[in-house]
């Protein structure tokens, strides 16, 4: 995949365009965009708060991103989700 071929799909998937029709668009598998944009999206998404207190994260340069400050919270949060999906 060359970097225009990045680019365009980056832009249309802004535009609103689904995957099927961006890999026809452009001559491509489907799969290709799809995980091209999953590993495009995360890359650029680092949660800089905390899912359950909202508290500013400790980044630490080369490390996965976290996405809870503290066991507890990251054990909260899984609590309260399991109880909502029950409901």
């Amino acid at each position: 995949m060359t970097n225009a071929q990045k680019k365009k799909i980056l832009t249309l998937k802004n535009e609103g365009n689904g995957y099927r029709k961006i890999a026809v668009l452009l001559s491509l598998p489907e799969n290709s965009v799809k995980s091209f944009l999953r590993r495009e999206y995360k890359q650029n998404e680092k949660p800089e708060i905390c899912r359950n207190c909202n508290r500013k994260l400790e980044i630490i340069p080369k490390h996965r991103a976290k996405i809870f400050c503290c066991d507890n919270c990251r054990i909260t949060y899984w609590r309260k989700m399991k109880k909502e999906s029950k409901s």
